[in-house]
């Protein structure tokens, strides 16, 4: 990979996001691309790991050689407005068996070319199954960072013991800014401030999907500055992520 998709920056960076125009449910076009950078900047980001949904039934063309592809011509482009922001590739895997030939076929996207890989799980039930998937990546050297869990679908109980188990097994957790704020829901926000507190998030990210989804993600950040001292924010968006594509 080039040089410029694997140095790293001083600063905010988000390590979840959906930027690169019309390859999922993101940005769909290159000018929703650079408005978002254009206030993401203004907010204190200076670079984003791009994680498209890896999803083959859905979104068969993100393959990890395709998004290095679209993250280079991204950068290219903000080059060439003279915009001085990062991009480094990455994926955001749905935890579904069916993929596992895909992903040992098509490559499996790691964020920044390092060796984290985000992953996120939706059915309304935990599939003990999965637990094969996790260590799959683990066997390979892999560290797994789950999306977003307190939005997952199952009832608080069972959900918390899974949590625990994860994070035993060595799965880390990135909450989503738009869930600190209130933007996913009380129960998504009861859940983020209370995993907040007891300190179970190694990570916080925007996690957008566009210009439209930018309002909620700030407001995030504010409460989130607002809530913890600086030092936090800063291990959670700045430290962590910093670390991750230096891997």
């Amino acid at each position: 990979m080039d040089e410029e998709l694997n140095g790293s920056r001083s600063g905010w960076i988000d390590i979840h996001s959906h930027l690169l125009p019309g390859i999922d449910d993101g940005c769909q076009s290159l000018e929703d691309s650079l408005e978002c950078i254009e206030r993401l900047q203004a907010e204190g980001f200076v670079g984003t790991i791009c994680t498209p949904h890896i999803w083959p039934s859905l979104f068969p063309r993100n393959t990890w050689l395709n998004i290095q592809d679209h993250v280079r011509w991204l950068q290219s482009e903000l080059e060439t407005r003279e915009i001085d922001y990062q991009l480094w590739p990455g994926g955001e895997i749905r935890l579904d068996l069916q993929s596992l030939p895909w992903l040992e076929e098509h490559g499996v996207p790691t964020l920044g070319n390092g060796r984290c890989v985000l992953v996120d799980y939706w059915d309304t039930e935990w599939d003990p199954d999965i637990h094969q998937m996790i260590q799959f990546f683990q066997e390979k050297g892999y560290q797994v960072i789950l999306a977003h869990p307190e939005r997952m679908l199952l009832p608080d109980p069972p959900l918390e013991d899974l949590l625990a188990n994860l994070r035993d097994a060595g799965v880390w957790l990135q909450g989503n800014l738009n869930s600190i704020s209130g933007g996913e829901g009380n129960q998504a926000q009861s859940r983020v401030d209370r995993w907040l507190e007891a300190d179970l998030y190694k990570l916080i990210a925007m996690d957008m999907h566009g210009p439209d989804s930018l309002p909620g993600r700030f407001r995030g950040l504010q409460r989130l500055l607002q809530r913890y001292d600086k030092a936090t924010a800063e291990q959670l968006l700045a430290n962590v992520p910093q670390e991750i594509i230096a891997k």
